[in-house]
């Protein structure tokens, strides 16, 4: 929690929220000084610079952030978002991408703070996806990323960006009916959780 919020102050009470959610034990308070103890002697023996400060009734991580991989991985992914389509967004959002090394937080994903945290983070890393592909159609290389995106939206059928990129990729390839029937199979996947395609589906169709 300290790390995904370094360098700045984490109250005590949200940590004792973030490890015992609403059934804190009575020495909550204590066990969370007792554990940032061990934490400092931890990080004082690693010798990389890092240390735990007092703020106030919380405490704060003071690292570098470049040394704490989910923070870079969302600086480089904003930092994407704000390019053009081009080789420079594609270079920062192919940086986030090998930041990426299976599932966030996977060995404390059990903790009550860490799902928030976790879908965060996989929304972070599905952006990053889109951006890269929004680089490589800007490239005028549609038909490389059409199985990607097949694949893809296997895994997230609701997400309607994935279905307008595999669209576009389609008709720019040169495949325009496969491309209607590509909105015509989102609309499917929508209409089975009862909602209409967005308006950037609808226009894409339009323009098709």
């Amino acid at each position: 929690m300290l790390a995904l919020r370094a360098n700045r102050t984490v109250a005590a009470d949200e940590l004792i929220d973030g490890l015992w959610a609403e059934h804190p034990p009575a020495s909550a308070a204590k066990n969370l000084q007792s554990y940032v103890s061990e934490l400092r002697k931890a990080l004082a023996s690693d010798g990389a610079g890092a240390s735990i400060v007092t703020r106030g009734r919380g405490y704060e991580l003071r690292v570098a952030e470049e040394a704490v991989d989910a923070l870079r991985f969302e600086e480089l992914v904003e930092e994407a978002a704000r390019q053009p389509a081009g080789a420079g967004a594609n270079g920062l959002a192919g940086a986030a991408l090998e930041l990426w090394r299976g599932a966030p937080l996977a060995d404390v994903a059990s903790e009550p703070f860490a799902a928030p945290e976790i879908g965060r983070l996989e929304e972070l890393h599905m952006r990053a996806i889109e951006l890269t592909i929004d680089a490589e159609l800007a490239a005028g290389r549609p038909a490389e990323v059409v199985a990607r995106l097949e694949a893809l939206i296997a895994e997230e059928p609701l997400r309607e960006r994935l279905h307008a990129q595999r669209m576009l990729a389609l008709y720019r390839d040169g495949r325009q009916s496969e491309a209607l029937e590509a909105y015509h199979e989102a609309r499917a996947a929508l209409i089975e959780i009862g909602v209409e395609p967005g308006p950037e589906l609808k226009r894409l169709q339009e323009q098709i």
